[in-house]
């Protein structure tokens, strides 16, 4: 009646004619504040209060009918600690028990405030479809009982959840959602024996390599697009091949520089698969020309790299952690995927100094990066979980930033990641043996050997560094 819009009837007039909540709420001066505004509830002894007042006064607190504490109830005489212990249960069981298997998962959820745990069942509602299917199930639960599991961004957040507690050892994500992507991909090979070429190209060459680099750090996520890529491009290759007529084995050069001719780009991607079937004489020898790789992107000026130091240590806007990951990206060559997963295992404490360790050998930090790692440290283990302590934690204490957001936020800093780590890895290769820059920032000998050449090569860059004020 007032407005005049659809809207929910919140209130009547005296005359019965309908009323929104904006037109029907009484505005009066709030007799604590003093302020017009609607008035949302009224004391025992006639105080009107605004709704900021009145989740402020005494009054608005109530014992719970559970517990007996002393708080705003959530509803039905609850808490939200006891309310969310009841829908938390209810999600979690199954006419009206809860068997014993999935307690671990109740206790894990149940470690957060009330508060959170209401929010974060009401937020997704697909959330508690994944609660009631674990319920539903037999055994405990695991990594494999949430991979069968859907829609995965509900289970992926349940995982993280499980993970931080302890209930659920921590695994490389990336890699375990790469093996559930792969088979998917080989059965789409139209050829048998295509099929089970590509499949032990698979499990024992790409897979291989990357669970043994899973050991020493997690896959990131540009080898996962890697990997991705070169599958992809494999299997249209021999898909092609099928359609021509000819089997794997029986491919010659001839009729790969045909696709090759009319697909250029795609050369690099299949190259390392037709040198593993040559080698184990699944095809004869094919060559693909792979063009030598250029230099590794662009550099910083000197001045402008200078200057983004200077910001970091100087810019009191800057938090802790961003000037961290900057200053270890322009000054120790760091990536972001490898500034991300540093972990409070990765510092050395002796007394008033810092040293970190990026490679075999812990580096020293000068202050005041050292100080910044400090605090970064100590916040670390501040925090109560059982996964990795990470120094640049993500949204879930289990999980580490991610290098993407970290790219994001070193940009609106100004500092491209591939750039500053380029200019730090010319800048110490010049100074230091290749040897020494390996075994300090935890690069493979061959690249370092690689950007010392480079570092070699351009003189004027190298004699700036050398003669730097």
């Amino acid at each position: 009646m007032g407005c005049r819009r659809d809207n929910m009837v919140s209130y009547r007039t005296a005359d019965g004619e309908p009323l929104c909540s904006s037109c029907g709420a009484t505005h009066r001066p709030c007799t604590e504040c003093g302020r017009i505004l609607r008035i949302h509830a009224v004391t025992a002894d006639g105080a009107e209060l605004c709704p900021t007042c009145w989740r402020k006064h005494p009054a608005h607190q109530q014992p719970c009918r559970a517990c007996g504490t002393t708080a705003h109830l959530h509803h039905r005489g609850l808490c939200p600690d006891c309310a969310a212990h009841e829908q938390l249960r209810e999600a979690l069981s199954v006419d009206g028990s809860m068997r014993p298997a999935i307690e671990p998962v109740f206790d894990a959820l149940m470690r957060r405030p009330g508060t959170s745990v209401l929010d974060w069942l009401k937020r997704r509602p697909a959330r508690r479809d994944v609660l009631q299917a674990l319920a539903q199930g037999r055994g405990p639960v695991t990594h494999q009982t949430l991979d069968a599991l859907r829609p995965s961004k509900a289970v992926d957040n349940l995982r993280q959840h499980l993970v931080d507690s302890g209930v659920l050892p921590a695994r490389d994500e990336r890699l375990a959602a790469l093996e559930r992507w792969l088979p998917g991909k080989i059965a789409e090979v139209h050829e048998p024996e295509s099929r089970n070429v590509l499949h032990a190209y698979i499990t024992w060459h790409l897979l291989r390599r990357l669970r043994a680099s899973s050991r020493r750090r997690s896959v990131t996520q540009a080898q996962v697009h890697g990997v991705r890529a070169y599958v992809i491009q494999v299997v249209r290759l021999l898909n092609w091949l099928h359609e021509q007529g000819v089997a794997l084995s029986s491919c010659t050069q001839d009729l790969l520089d045909v696709w090759l001719d009319d697909h250029p780009a795609r050369g690099p991607r299949v190259h390392g698969f037709l040198v593993w079937t040559s080698r184990k004489g699944h095809t004869r020898q094919l060559i693909v020309d792979v063009s030598a790789s250029a230099f590794t992107g662009q550099l910083i000026a000197q001045d402008a790299r200078w200057r983004l130091v200077d910001r970091l240590i100087h810019d009191e806007e800057v938090t802790v952690a961003d000037k961290a990951a900057g200053l270890l990206a322009l000054l120790f060559a760091q990536g972001p995927f490898r500034i991300s997963a540093l972990t409070a295992a990765h510092m050395e404490l002796r007394g008033d100094e810092v040293a970190l360790r990026l490679g075999k050998v812990p580096v020293q930090m000068p202050p005041p990066l050292d100080g910044y790692l400090r605090t970064l440290h100590a916040e670390a283990m501040a925090r109560d979980t059982a996964a990795e302590r990470w120094l640049f934690p993500g949204r879930f204490p289990a999980q580490h930033l991610s290098s993407g957001r970290l790219i994001k936020r070193l940009r609106l800093l100004g500092i491209r990641s591939r750039m500053a780590r380029n200019t730090a890895l010319i800048e110490l290769a010049s100074e230091l043996p290749a040897v020494i820059v390996s075994r300090l920032l935890g690069i493979h000998q061959s690249t370092a050997d690689t950007w010392q050449r480079l570092a070699g090569q351009d003189h004027c860059y190298a004699a700036d560094i050398t003669h730097r004020q």
